[in-house]
């Protein structure tokens, strides 16, 4: 018999936490050091809905998500005394999610997602909504107690290689998501 057992131990919880406390922070900061992009791809989904978006609200927008994305993060880092401190991020990756999928749905011929860091383009796909949903169920995952644990040296190490490796999986993932997005618009 299969137990899930594993869901409480600290040493999942706390890999799961940094690694989605650090992918809300660097998606924070992505937005606020290119406002004007993130402002361009926030004006696309609003067409996308039907939506006009004034300027002044279109700046507040773009300025908002990224302190609630930080927010979010300080949160997960929080979650492990409080599991419902990872509800926020959890709730902020459901809105994307879904935004993401209704874009998709509506077929939008959409430039930028607004959810790739550096200079790259990226087009809403559906590899992004399945991406979001396994996001969003890693960090419910926190919403679970942990059980009391010591943990040792080795927890520590077997922490610092699931860091490692998370980030650079991730990374070459959103990489492959995007090359993907690209050149089927070729």
């Amino acid at each position: 018999m299969v137990t899930l057992g594993w869901l409480h131990d600290p040493l999942v919880h706390l890999t799961i936490m940094l690694a989605m406390a650090l992918l809300f922070a660097v998606a924070a900061l992505h937005k606020l050091t290119d406002q004007a992009r993130f402002a361009l791809a926030l004006e696309g989904y609003a067409r996308v809905f039907g939506l006009s978006l004034p300027m002044r609200l279109q700046r507040a927008l773009s300025r908002l998500l990224p302190v609630l994305e930080l927010l979010a993060a300080l949160g997960l880092l929080y979650s492990l005394q409080q599991p419902l401190a990872a509800l926020p991020a959890l709730l902020l990756l459901v809105i994307y999610t879904l935004v993401l999928a209704l874009t998709l749905r509506a077929d939008a011929a959409l430039d930028d997602c607004g959810c790739n860091p550096g200079k790259q383009r990226q087009p809403p796909s559906a590899a992004l909504v399945l991406r979001n949903l396994l996001l969003c169920g890693l960090t419910a995952m926190l919403l679970w107690p942990v059980a009391p644990r010591t943990l040792g040296w080795f927890d520590l190490a077997s922490l610092l290689g699931a860091g490692v490796s998370g980030a650079l999986l991730y990374a070459l993932a959103n990489q492959l998501i995007s090359n993907h997005s690209l050149l089927r618009r070729l």
